[in-house]
């Protein structure tokens, strides 16, 4: 632990680390069990939302692959103010599960990014934009 010189040993911090990681991680794996409240909150708090989540049904229960998120705040705002273009990107995340965020954006009168929409999926690959664009 502390060497002679009042310092942490290096396995030590090792060790620590190591904790704290599994903590977060536990944590993030933990928040997949919100999905489904989290989509019902959304549709719950404004009808004309969008939200589509879908799963894969395993032997060890079900497995989050994609979840579509569009407010109808942001259709109709984009619908009466932005110029009638669509941007889509995407980008990749970092961390023990992976993915992809694809959103899709509009040019309001400012010329600033709005945000219509947006998608977490397990991959960019054709099937997952298909999959994003047909709900766009």
């Amino acid at each position: 632990m502390v060497n002679k010189n009042g310092e942490l040993g290096w396995l030590w911090i090792k060790h620590i680390k190591q904790k704290a990681m599994e903590e977060i991680e536990g944590a993030t794996r933990d928040q997949y069990k919100h999905l489904r409240s989290y989509a019902a909150k959304i549709l719950d708090k404004n009808k004309n939302n969008t939200v589509k989540l879908k799963c894969d049904l395993t032997p060890h229960g079900l497995v989050f692959e994609r979840i579509y998120v569009c407010l109808e705040v942001c259709k109709a705002a984009f619908a009466t103010t932005c110029r009638h273009l669509i941007g889509l990107d995407g980008c990749f995340m970092k961390g023990e599960f992976g993915g992809q965020l694809l959103f899709a954006i509009g040019k309001d009168g400012n010329n600033q990014m709005f945000p219509i929409a947006y998608a977490v999926l397990e991959s960019e690959n054709y099937s997952s934009w298909k999959w994003f664009v047909i709900f766009c």
